[in-house]
């Protein structure tokens, strides 16, 4: 949990064992960057993190009732520590949204992914959403509609799963090392190849939490609003305390 307090929010973490991360003041040992989902300082308010053991990447895209029921008793117990609001670092858990959502008292927000329909909102309806995540393979419309984003809201999907670094370091975890500047500027590129395809583009929402440190960036970078994590879970704060 963060210094300051009683936890006002619970997270849930997947069960992941990332690569040594490269930076430009040195080697770390820590998976987390600043604006990283999984690290405390990333908030102005206390957290409380919860891995959810046995919840790899690849198990929440796979589904099942043996998934749900790890992501609900997970949490159950972070309801039991007394947070206000619970979230997750995996916008892929759309997928349990509804069942979370019942099993508790608390609000419940597991993905970046609920925000497009407000986000859309406001960007007007002829203006798409860029929705950038961590694989698009396999993303078919059932997952927007998980988010609640109505059939004829223009979103476009873009996944990073074709750039070389993020792919070896984060999906396959095969990198000796995890560079952040390099992800940084495979993330940018995605972003201006959307824009580029689609001029009229509103706004832009980071489905994985590994993204929300680079939200400042490509704000600059393309004059463009952009959603994430941090800003989700900001939201949750601000509605619970």
């Amino acid at each position: 949990m963060a210094e300051g307090g009683e936890p006002a929010i619970g997270i849930l973490l997947l069960d992941y064992g990332g690569p040594i991360i490269r930076g430009s003041t040195g080697d770390v040992t820590t998976p987390r960057k600043l604006g990283d989902i999984g690290n405390a300082a990333s908030y102005r308010y206390p957290v409380f993190f919860h891995t959810v053991k046995g919840l790899t990447f690849d198990r929440v895209l796979a589904g099942g009732a043996e998934c749900e029921r790890l992501v609900v008793e997970a949490a159950k117990e972070l309801e039991t520590c007394g947070v206000r609001g619970i979230s997750s670092d995996c916008g892929f858990l759309i997928s349990f949204q509804q069942a979370v959502s019942q099993a508790l008292r608390i609000p419940v927000l597991l993905s970046s992914m609920l925000q497009l329909p407000m986000v859309a909102a406001a960007s007007g309806s002829r203006r798409p959403v860029a929705l950038i995540t961590a694989t698009d393979a396999a993303f078919g419309r059932s997952m927007l509609e998980l988010a609640g984003v109505p059939a004829d809201t223009p979103i476009i999907v873009r996944g990073l799963q074709r750039e070389p670094h993020f792919k070896e370091a984060i999906l396959e975890g095969s990198a000796d090392t995890l560079d952040w500047d390099v992800i940084g500027q495979e993330v940018v590129k995605v972003v201006q190849e959307t824009i580029e395809e689609q001029p009229e583009t509103g706004a832009i929402v980071f489905e994985c939490s590994l993204l929300p440190p680079y939200s400042g960036l490509v704000r600059e970078t393309t004059g463009l609003p952009v959603f994430d994590f941090i800003t989700l879970i900001d939201f949750l704060y601000a509605g619970t305390q």
